[in-house]
């Protein structure tokens, strides 16, 4: 699996949003050729699916719209986002300290990142893919 598309939200911490999406499909193209020589030398041939398939999937916006609903619902599911977005947070600040960034922004690009992650992971096991 190749979680490109879903990089746009972090990409778009630097550069305008408008871009970021053909960004992240370029970046994918470019690390599938790459590495096209060690995945082709896998024991195990598999079928590479890039995130754009689970967002297109039937179910994605049924489950998106769940994520959305829980975290509105439910007080330590929504404190586990906010949490997970502060430590990214603390840690692209570290990395970028001359940020000008206002942290309510990066905030919600990360909780908007985080909820598209969690919208796609039912998805996986009703497909059966093992989600470890």
């Amino acid at each position: 699996m190749v979680c490109d598309t879903l990089q746009r939200h972090t990409l778009s911490l630097d550069n305008p949003v408008e871009g970021c999406y053909f960004e992240a499909l370029e970046k994918g193209t470019e690390w599938l050729n790459r590495n096209q020589k060690v995945i082709n030398a896998m024991p195990i041939k598999s079928k590479i699916i890039r995130w754009d398939f689970w967002l297109a999937h039937r179910d994605y916006c049924y489950y998106k719209q769940c994520v959305q609903e829980k975290l509105k619902k439910d007080k330590e599911y929504l404190n586990s986002f906010t949490q997970s977005s502060k430590l990214f947070i603390s840690r692209y600040k570290k990395r970028k300290p001359e940020t000008i960034i206002e942290n309510e922004v990066l905030f919600d690009k990360c909780m908007a990142y985080l909820v598209e992650e969690c919208a796609v992971f039912p998805i996986w096991l009703k497909e059966g893919w093992l989600v470890n």
